[in-house]
């Protein structure tokens, strides 16, 4: 039994980092995978560490915006990103992942407060995503936890669109003919999950009653919650 190594490179205080590595670890549900994590919050790792692995997925964040260039480390994580890609590595970026990808390898991140979504919300499979392994045995839409204030305005060189919302063009894209994915949703969250994220986070969230109107929407969403497990299957 030959058991695959991922990278989770994350963007978390501390006192984050236990529940997303959770999060991500219990959404893949396979004895052959070894997760190892590396909190980039404050250090990028070294370009040399994509020796040791079989795949990379970069987790969300709260604090910092690809398109404010407010992370100190962001330069070093796009020539990561840009290294393993040269090396064929498969990746999955997840929501601040998905924007680190998207920009580092052409396309253009924006900060829109205005199209924020923070919750559960519908997503759409475009044609490509429909045929697309990432999404494989998906309905054409399902729900899937948000939460985000930037958002990608330009895809990356050679990038394909596999869905959208309402507020959010872009979803998911993946690089074609490379194993490189990623989701603006959070397909590692569940209802539960988000209610613990938005605890950590009651102090953005609470004035104006908004924690509250969030809370009372969020749903199940079991669908977007096999995307992890697809991405696995990919690797």
């Amino acid at each position: 039994m030959t058991v695959k190594k991922i990278l989770f490179v994350q963007f978390r205080k501390k006192e984050l980092v236990e529940h997303e590595f959770d999060c991500v670890k219990n959404k893949i549900k396979s004895r052959n995978i070894k997760l190892e994590i590396y909190n980039a919050f404050t250090k990028a790792p070294p370009l040399n560490i994509l020796e040791k692995y079989d795949a990379l997925i970069f987790g969300g964040c709260g604090e910092f915006f690809v398109s404010k260039n407010n992370y100190s480390q962001q330069d070093k994580i796009f020539k990561l990103i840009q290294k393993a890609a040269e090396k064929n590595l498969p990746m999955l970026g997840l929501c601040f992942g998905f924007h680190l990808i998207g920009q580092a390898l052409g396309g253009e991140v924006v900060h829109d407060p205005k199209n924020k979504e923070v919750g559960t919300y519908k997503i759409e499979l475009k044609k490509a995503g429909q045929k697309n392994v990432l999404f494989k045995n998906f309905p054409k839409t399902f729900l899937a936890q948000e939460g985000h204030k930037d958002r990608l305005v330009k895809l990356p060189k050679n990038g394909i669109n596999l869905a959208s919302s309402r507020r959010c063009r872009y979803q998911a894209f993946q690089i074609k003919n490379q194993p490189i994915f990623a989701t603006q949703f959070h397909p590692e969250l569940s209802a539960k999950d988000v209610k613990t994220r938005l605890d950590f986070f009651k102090d953005i969230y609470s004035p104006g009653g908004e924690y509250q109107r969030i809370i009372r929407r969020t749903k199940e969403t079991p669908i977007a919650e096999k995307v992890v497990r697809n991405f696995i299957e990919i690797i």
